[in-house]
């Protein structure tokens, strides 16, 4: 889970910076715009296949596990950064625009 998490991290760094100036920005979001398309899409299949590969696992501990081993589930699935099988899908911010 860590790995898939240090993973995410970095992907998930678009290294916007909002406090330049408008124009500056905005320049700068355009000719990046592919790159973070890129990155977006790695994202997402890192996240498909944290959800491929830990889903099943963390599914049983909580079902047949102690009451120790769902809080710890349990607590795993608060975390921000998890993702694993609970969505119901993604929105990519540029796919309605296509």
């Amino acid at each position: 889970m860590r790995r898939f998490d240090a993973r995410m991290r970095v992907l998930g760094d678009l290294g916007i910076d909002l406090s330049r100036p408008g124009r500056e920005l905005l320049e700068d979001l355009r000719e990046r715009k592919e790159e973070r398309r890129r990155q977006y899409e790695e994202l997402e299949e890192t996240q498909r296949e944290a959800d491929r590969l830990l889903l099943p696992e963390l599914l049983d501990l909580h079902v047949s596990g102690s009451d120790a081993d769902r809080r710890c589930v349990g607590s795993a699935a608060r975390m921000p950064q998890f993702s694993v099988g609970v969505r119901l899908g993604s929105v990519h911010p540029d796919r309605d625009r296509r």
